[in-house]
């Protein structure tokens, strides 16, 4: 009778540590689904999702609507770029601390400026990145690399939705 009883618990142990496990592993696989919906690739800490366009051209000359401000301006009446969580700023609702890490990674041999909700936020190198904090969210992401004859390869806009706390990469393909 103890033999049948040990043997008992231990194949109820068997199935419940099994269907721990496949829980685990389905809920993996939801969030990667649902991580895909908003911004393909991997999650956490060490790794950005992934997203990446390919550069369109544009003629000489061509009016670029996705472009409010072109140039990185300090204003001393002005308001303030508001701080992120982590250098003393106010944190976000909700879970996270309200803004998330984009990365722009540029695969190109060009030099690209980049834009956030169209705001100039900077140049990266031929073969750089550029990274910073913006809030979590819709955000429009769009970038030029303009040449000298007045032409330009333009990626987006792109609009993501962002959850805080996470990180962001937008690979720019030539």
């Amino acid at each position: 009778m103890k033999l049948k009883l040990m043997g008992l618990l231990m194949l109820v142990s068997f199935i419940w540590a099994g269907t721990l496990f496949l829980q685990g592993v389905s809920a993996q696989d939801k969030t990667a689904a649902k991580g895909q919906t908003a911004a393909k690739g991997q999650t956490g800490a060490s790794s950005a999702k992934m997203e990446a366009d390919k550069a369109k051209q544009a003629e000489a000359g061509a009016a670029d609507t996705n472009v409010k401000t072109d140039a990185a301006t300090n204003s001393k009446a002005g308001p303030a770029a508001p701080a992120p969580p982590d250098k003393g700023g106010e944190k976000g609702k909700g879970m996270g601390p309200g803004y998330v890490e984009v990365i722009f990674n540029n695969y190109s041999p060009w030099y690209v400026k980049c834009y956030v909700d169209g705001n100039y936020r900077g140049t990266i190198a031929p073969w750089g990145a550029l990274n910073f904090p913006t809030g979590n969210g819709p955000t429009l992401l769009y970038a030029r690399a303009d040449f000298d004859d007045g032409s330009s390869y333009r990626w987006g806009p792109h609009q993501f939705y962002y959850y805080s706390g996470n990180r962001y990469q937008w690979r720019l393909n030539p």
